[in-house]
């Protein structure tokens, strides 16, 4: 068990640690250019303290969920939020486009609309980011993450 696993129940750091990823979320939409509206001031989905997926306001329709965001300890990533209603569904399309842009970057090319290290670095993220996708992937099957 490592130490932040020691406190994952404590209701004071998972209030902290849900407190930094919301403020990540909004500092990576910002540096990424994303014209978005509020962010949720609790997750979708979460498991402490590891990842958490966030809905965001679409920037011009207030009351409408615009973008997923997930963050924690993989890539920060956003989607539209068009056709998918859950974090469940959020956390398969996530994964899909994880694999898919691993898979590009397997061939030496940049996956559309995504930047992910530099070309140097790909070897070595290719096997980071798949792993990452297969586990999000695992983790939207298992009911017992989504109560059912």
């Amino acid at each position: 068990m490592t130490e932040s696993d020691d406190h994952e129940d404590d209701p004071a750091d998972v209030a902290r640690w849900l407190s930094e990823h919301r403020a990540h979320v909004a500092e990576y939409l910002h540096d990424e250019g994303v014209p978005h509206g509020p962010i949720a001031v609790e997750p979708a989905w979460h498991i402490a303290p590891h990842v958490s997926i966030w809905e965001v306001e679409d920037a011009g329709r207030p009351q409408w969920r615009g973008l997923w965001v997930i963050c924690g300890d993989l890539p920060t990533d956003y989607i539209p939020a068009e056709g998918i209603e859950h974090a469940r569904e959020a956390m398969r399309a996530f994964g899909a486009r994880w694999i898919e842009a691993a898979g590009y970057m397997a061939r030496g090319k940049s996956y559309p609309g995504m930047e992910i290290g530099t070309p140097s670095d790909w070897p070595t993220l290719v096997p980071l980011l798949t792993s990452r996708a297969q586990l999000l992937k695992e983790w939207a099957n298992l009911g017992s993450l989504w109560g059912n």
